[in-house]
């Protein structure tokens, strides 16, 4: 008993460095005490007082100061700051960079960070910030780049919306890029909706300098571009910014050496990056010594699909391309400089007359170096690189709709159980299991077992099936169809990409056989989504099917 009852002495008075702390900051002129009921009036009270494991809520309202975080947690106590409702999440807006993080293990989400264009940066993370997560943010408004990163490791950016960073003008071009990454190691950017910017949506290391960034992943993000809506900075409406959706560069002292940068771009959208802002305008712009996987990759609608640059004074590329669609560019690859190594396995590409699969320049690729087996082409074979009799010349009736750009394949499609076995190559382009001895060619498996049928054929049906939506990507709806073998009852969800649900579609008992319901970008409050990667989630019992849509705004 004794014991006990030092132990909890030793609590209460402990408590206020065990025990995490909620601390509030709102829009008053008054100065609270931090409570939620009388919340600080700024953000430096706030950080004055919080300690690693706090968490810092921000009330909604729009706040004319920075956020400057220099004290942040530690592993297992992260130091958070984040909006209180993620339906109205505070504006932020300081005539500065509105967020800098210069301390390790701070989690920021549910903000929206607006840089009225000035000319700084929106977000900063420094070379303390390690470990920073930005979660849920909308990153908008600048002049410069949306989220400057400078030798900061293991950070995460989930589920962002960057868009509007307009540097210089449509005749005088200045880089304004939505995320840069200069010496980060094992970053992390998912989710995210990255558009109309002068520069890049992403781009590595710009000034090329040390130390070497490495371990990049990019994945379920949709980078893309178009006409400005309206004025903005000093753009004009109708006027399309935006140099790649991402390029990487590396410090040029390092090619001499083992150093060879890994990033990894999987289940991306890239479109819109069309002629007339800058000479060869690609969607993917990667080149130097770096190490590049591609999967289930989908680009469109552009003057380069994929800029791929080999050995010059600063290294070439070594690029890898798995489950890829690409189609409406006017150029699917621009190969340049002798490029060492280029593999494309199971890709399906599109193009129109006039357009060219291979546009080959200053050397083109290394003929040792290029891979190209069990791909779909449409039109007409490339005149070179695609020899291979896993690759075949594709019409209409290889698909379930060409000329929606459906490219799953239908049901008598001469791509069925025509391709090699590829050790690289285990699921196709929604991640469905390719089986050894009987792969499809081109991006899709068409396989039952995968579930990748065609709703209206009388296939047999052993198991729950949820097929693919139609039209995907879409704007402003689209149509998910599922089937049951028997009645059950069933429940329908919308996810964001990190798992918060938005949308209950369905949730009642039903019966056996095909049903289809209609998603119009909506969440369970009437309000629009935004653009961006969407899950959508069938169950029943102990049963659990998804898969991935892409919403275009």
């Amino acid at each position: 008993m004794k014991r006990n009852f030092i132990a909890l002495i030793l609590l209460l008075v402990m408590g206020s460095s065990i025990f995490a702390e909620d601390y509030y900051v709102g829009v008053s002129e008054v100065n609270g005490n931090g409570t939620e009921s009388s919340p600080f009036n700024s953000f430096s009270e706030a950080l004055a007082v919080a300690q690693p494991g706090d968490v810092i809520n921000v009330l909604p309202g729009k706040y004319n100061e920075k956020i400057q975080v220099t004290n942040g947690g530690t592993a297992d106590k992260r130091l958070t700051i984040r909006g209180t409702d993620p339906k109205n999440r505070p504006v932020i807006s300081a005539l500065e960079t509105e967020l800098t993080i210069d301390d390790s293990f701070v989690t920021v989400e549910d903000l929206i960070l607006d840089g009225q264009f000035e000319s700084s940066d929106v977000v900063k993370i420094s070379s303390g910030g390690d470990n920073a997560i930005i979660r849920n943010c909308e990153i908008k408004n600048g002049r410069k780049d949306g989220i400057d990163m400078n030798e900061a490791d293991d950070v995460l950016i989930e589920n962002c919306e960057i868009h509007h960073m307009l540097g210089g003008t449509f005749s005088n071009q200045v880089d304004a890029h939505g995320i840069v990454a200069t010496g980060e190691k094992n970053l992390t950017i998912r989710g995210c909706n990255i558009y109309y910017v002068t520069g890049d949506c992403f781009q590595t290391d710009p000034n090329r300098d040390y130390p070497l960034w490495d371990n990049v992943l990019i994945e379920d993000c949709v980078l893309w571009t178009g006409p400005l809506p309206a004025d903005a900075a000093d753009w004009e409406a109708g006027e399309i910014p935006g140099e790649n959706a991402i390029d990487t560069k590396i410090n040029e002292d390092a090619v001499n050496t083992s150093y060879r940068a890994k990033i990894t771009i999987r289940n991306v959208t890239a479109y819109g990056f069309v002629p007339g802002y800058i000479n060869n305008r690609a969607a993917f712009n990667i080149k130097e010594k770096v190490d590049c996987e591609m999967i289930n990759v989908k680009v469109y609608n552009n003057e380069i699909a994929f800029r791929l640059r080999g050995p010059n004074g600063r290294g070439g590329a070594h690029i890898t391309l798995i489950n890829c669609i690409a189609f409406d560019n006017i150029k699917t690859f621009r190969t340049e400089e002798d490029l060492e190594v280029l593999k494309i396995y199971n890709s399906t590409f599109d193009k129109d007359s006039g357009d060219d699969y291979f546009q080959n320049s200053s050397g083109g690729y290394d003929e040792d170096g290029l891979d190209v087996r069990n791909c779909l082409f449409t039109g007409e074979m490339p005149d070179e690189g695609a020899t291979h009799s896993s690759n075949l010349l594709a019409s209409s009736s290889f698909f379930v709709d060409l000329g929606g750009r459906d490219f799953h394949l239908s049901s008598n499609s001469p791509a069925i159980n025509s391709g090699d076995d590829i050790s690289m190559v285990t699921s196709d382009f929604e991640g469905n299991p390719r089986y050894s001895g009987s792969y499809d060619v081109g991006a899709y498996e068409s396989d039952t077992s995968t579930g990748i049928l065609d709703p209206d054929q009388p296939n047999i049906v052993d198991e729950y099936q949820l097929y693919p939506n139609f039209p995907n990507p879409f704007n402003p709806s689209t149509t998910i169809s599922f089937r049951l073998p028997e009645s059950a009852d069933i429940r329908l969800s919308i996810y964001n990409v990190i798992g918060q649900k938005i949308r209950t579609l369905a949730n009642a008992s039903l019966a056996s056989g095909l049903h289809t319901f209609e998603w119009n970008g909506k969440n369970d409050f009437g309000q629009d989504v935004v653009s961006g990667i969407y899950i959508y989630q069938l169950e029943t019992g102990n049963i659990s099917r998804t898969r991935k849509m892409h919403l275009i705004r």
